[in-house]
């Protein structure tokens, strides 16, 4: 994906945004990439896998930059002037690379950045893509939904977005699920599908199993997992129980119970013993709470799972009676 097409020539050398004394303020007190900028700058690259999503854009498309990281943050006003020269002295119409210079005022702030766009004749739709590269590279992460979920932008890179959202903002899965409901990104990643189903399971494990119905074959069983092991483990009593009653296909409830009979975890059997006693299959009531150990637990309300089997136990007994009748 790419930056938004426009119809411009290339940079005339009249133009007189090609010339960095009259885009960016002479003073050299004002750079605002001071040591903490410029360390939050690095940090936050190092968190987004060495790589600022406006370092992807000017790899892609600003062919005079041989290296962004080396030369994103400026540490001079001259490393600032060289940038701004590779930037429009680039292969790129004109807007893109006004575009670029954008993002660059966005670091001296939100002020000086709008009036660059009103100089440079920027439409809003490129002012928005380049916020939301901005707004994503300093976490800024809920106003940088507001940018790239806008109809009128076509986001680039929306793996490393949700990755991003995912990793950065885990107690924020809203934030994922609503970008890539806005949005409608092409197929993702099997990584990708991975991260938005759990945040799914965080909001609505019923919404993440209907999901599954719409991922590949291959990758259905291993999501129906996950989606058991949140059950048990995530607000058991209640997840456990809405798991027990999705209306799963046989292939899909074959899966699951596969997957429950070989956990670890104590609250395993349990569901797996309610959803027999449930639909009527006794006799695997009594396989699922066979052995000696289920005598010895605790009791709840009077009762263990020894008593429970001990009354199926004769259910089926009278059953099979009267089937012999």
């Amino acid at each position: 994906m790419s930056l938004p097409k426009s119809t411009s020539g290339s940079v005339h050398e009249e133009d007189e945004l090609c010339e960095y004394r009259n885009v960016f303020p002479d003073q050299a007190s004002k750079l605002p990439y001071s040591k903490s900028k410029a360390a939050a700058i690095a940090r936050n690259r190092g968190l987004l896998a060495n790589r600022l999503f406006f370092d992807n854009l000017c790899e892609d498309h600003v062919d005079k930059v041989e290296s962004i990281t080396d030369t994103y943050p400026p540490k001079s006003t001259s490393s600032l002037r060289h940038l701004f020269e590779k930037i429009v002295h680039s292969n790129i119409d004109r807007l893109k690379q006004h575009s670029f210079v954008y993002y660059l005022m966005r670091d001296y702030g939100e002020e000086y950045a709008r009036k660059y766009a009103q100089r440079a004749l920027l439409p809003e739709h490129f002012c928005l893509l380049m916020d939301g590269i901005w707004l994503l590279d300093n976490f800024e992460f809920e106003r940088a939904l507001l940018c790239i979920t806008h109809p009128s932008v076509t986001f680039p890179y929306p793996d490393k977005i949700l990755t991003t959202l995912t990793t950065h903002a885990p107690t924020r899965p809203d934030l994922a699920l609503a970008f890539i409901e806005s949005t409608n990104p092409p197929i993702l990643s099997d990584a990708s599908t991975t991260l938005y189903f759990k945040s799914l399971l965080s909001v609505s494990p019923a919404q993440a199993f209907l999901y599954t119905r719409s991922c590949p074959p291959s990758a259905r069983a291993d999501l129906l997992k996950m989606l058991v092991e949140h059950c048990l483990t995530i607000r058991k009593s209640a997840n456990s129980m809405m798991l027990l009653n999705l209306p799963m296909t046989k292939e899909e409830e074959a899966v699951c119970e596969e997957y429950i009979k070989r956990s670890p975890l104590p609250h395993a059997r349990d569901a797996l013993l309610v959803k027999y006693a449930y639909v009527g299959r006794l006799e695997e009531v009594l396989e699922a709470a066979g052995g000696g150990a289920v005598e010895g637990e605790e009791k709840a309300a009077g009762l263990n799972w020894g008593d429970l089997r001990s009354g199926v136990e004769l259910g089926v007994g009278i059953r099979r009676g009267l089937t012999e009748l």
